[in-house]
């Protein structure tokens, strides 16, 4: 989560990417799909931390965002 800023993460939240459990962000069965979806994603095994894995999806999000913005 600390790779996220709250603005991100709440958006992660409210598409249903992403819930809250015991403090810590894990992507839904439906973030899975939508990480495995993105171009050039690495297998969600190559991944090692959800982490790691929310911080791919968050960064992907800032870069559609800016390109819808446009």
């Amino acid at each position: 989560m600390k790779d996220l800023a709250p603005r991100d993460l709440t958006r992660l939240i409210a598409l249903s990417l992403v819930e809250i459990d015991a403090g810590i962000a894990r992507l839904t069965e439906v973030g899975r799909q939508r990480y495995r979806s993105l171009p050039r994603a690495g297998s969600i095994n190559d991944v090692s931390s959800y982490e790691t894995m929310i911080a791919a999806v968050g960064e992907r999000l800032r870069k559609t965002a800016g390109k819808t913005a446009d």
